[in-house]
């Protein structure tokens, strides 16, 4: 198990990675909803962590075995400038710039996750859907608090028919103009995404540009998100 730690918005956050997905699902069999008559109770892998009762405290932190904690470096430009004042190689205030301003390792667990969420929110419909990154998050040239552009896929890219089967799925049709579709399916994921999807807010349809999508803000892990569909 890995331990990754940030801060967003003046809260604290563990992003954990587990050495197995059976751990992980163990992990969330063990969750909990609360005050169900004022929330909706949708299941997320993305938890928060209540005070034990105090009888429990100490019994439960003794059985805590100690683990090793990855610290997001706050860094800011204070530090990079100090740091660029001691080189005199421009090729080597270009790397340590670099090093600087990049995506951190943190942070692209928190980007790969983000997409994650939302191939888990889908699941049930659309089984084989992806949600990847693209552009600047995934080639290097991103900087730190840059946006997410994220593609998803309803079915996978997988678009190949069993022609030997003769069971066959029961489904809906699509518009006769693939972009009044893709604007229409968009309308209804910007719906789910402002009403369901727990850390998602400020939820903003831009279907008329070229290449359609809906951006918004993820209070959780701190990104600002730029989703388009594509093979729908």
């Amino acid at each position: 198990m890995r331990i990754h730690f940030f801060k967003k918005n003046f809260q604290h956050f563990f992003l954990i990675e587990f050495k197995s997905i059976e751990s992980q699902k163990a992990i969330l069999e063990t969750a909990t909803h609360v005050n169900h008559h004022e929330t909706i109770p949708t299941f997320s892998n993305m938890l928060w962590f209540r005070n034990s009762l105090k009888k429990q405290k100490k019994l439960v932190a003794d059985r805590i075995p100690p683990i090793s904690i990855a610290i997001d470096d706050q860094k800011n430009e204070t530090k990079c400038l100090a740091a660029l004042q001691k080189i005199n190689s421009i090729s080597e205030q270009m790397e340590t710039l670099y090093n600087f301003y990049r995506i951190d390792e943190t942070s692209i667990r928190l980007r790969f996750l983000t997409a994650q969420q939302f191939e888990r929110t889908f699941s049930g419909l659309f089984p084989n859907n992806t949600v990847l990154p693209f552009g600047s998050t995934v080639n290097s040239f991103g900087k730190r608090g840059c946006d997410l552009d994220l593609v998803m896929t309803l079915d996978g890219g997988d678009t190949r028919e069993k022609l030997t089967s003769r069971l066959v799925y029961q489904t809906k049709s699509t518009l006769p103009d693939e972009r009044a579709q893709t604007k229409r399916s968009m309308e209804v994921v910007a719906q789910i995404m402002q009403t369901f999807m727990p850390g998602i807010r400020q939820v903003r349809k831009i279907l008329n540009a070229r290449v359609p999508i809906i951006k918004y803000d993820h209070s959780l892990t701190g990104i600002e998100c730029d989703l388009s569909m594509t093979n729908l």
